[in-house]
């Protein structure tokens, strides 16, 4: 008796795409001529329906750290610092002449001499206002530290330590952060060693160490800063405030116009 041969069983045809299928391609505006019959419609649908979810989360992870400051209670927009503003500050550190007193010392010596007597004084000349001379003054912004609050892409930080200064930019936009340390890497080793980003809030950051604060800010938040400054800052460090000032504060300095517009502060001047 033969053995039973077994006959191969024939291949099934893939399923033709259904009435349904073919709009939702047509919807896509992918022409369902572009697909053979043997395609598959519901692998096709899977992969379109796939490319989406991934580009939108892809797109959502790119604005979320943008978008996300202007729902904290104080919300510091990404404003970047124009090339005259940078100029400008850069041109002013460099030719600022810091006294050799503290204010605090100044303080101290002027509420002394107004307790004295002045019939009872006698000077052998008129005393003058006493700077540092001009060979300190050339040479005092390199070695000083700054920091940049909101560095965003960190232009200016790049620029403080192209000038020899010590700079520290914190940011919280963590893609800001990745891309000023980007543009660091393609400087020079010197440069790099001056210069530094950090993802952090910048209310929680203290400045107490640093010669030069800068903050490129709006309105509603320098109320705050203000406090913080009071605080924090060193009573010989530079405030310096682009696009808004201080409320209620005297600047010792302001120049530029409009949003270049730059004023600097000492701590006397918060008060």
């Amino acid at each position: 008796m033969m053995p039973a041969v077994s006959t191969p069983t024939a291949l099934q045809p893939s399923p033709q795409p259904s009435a349904a299928d073919l709009e939702f391609l047509s919807e896509l505006g992918i022409s369902s001529s572009t697909f053979s019959p043997r395609s598959d419609p519901r692998r096709l649908r899977t992969l379109v329906i796939g490319s989406c979810v991934a580009g939108t989360l892809g797109l959502s992870a790119l604005l979320v750290p943008f978008v996300a400051p202007g729902f904290r209670r104080v919300a510091l927009p990404y404003l970047p610092a124009t090339s005259t503003q940078v100029q400008a500050i850069f041109q002013f550190l460099s030719g600022y002449r810091p006294p050799l007193l503290s204010s605090a010392t100044a303080n101290r010596i002027s509420a002394d001499v107004a307790s004295i007597n002045p019939q009872k004084m006698q000077f052998a000349q008129r005393p003058r206002e006493v700077h540092g001379d001009a060979e300190e003054n050339a040479a005092w912004i390199a070695g000083k530290k700054l920091i940049d609050l909101g560095s965003g892409d960190g232009r200016l930080v790049l620029a403080a330590a192209q000038h020899g200064m010590q700079a520290t930019g914190v940011e919280l936009n963590w893609w800001l952060v990745v891309w000023s340390r980007f543009l660091l890497l393609k400087e020079g080793a010197a440069l790099r060693k001056r210069a530094d980003f950090y993802i952090r809030d910048i209310f929680k950051t203290d400045v107490s160490s640093y010669d030069v604060i800068v903050l490129f800010g709006v309105d509603g938040m320098m109320e705050p800063i203000r406090e913080k400054l009071q605080r924090e800052m060193r009573d010989e460090a530079l405030f310096i405030a682009c696009r808004f000032p201080l409320p209620q504060c005297r600047a010792v300095r302001t120049f530029g116009s409009g949003v270049d517009t730059v004023w600097v502060y000492r701590k006397s001047d918060l008060q």
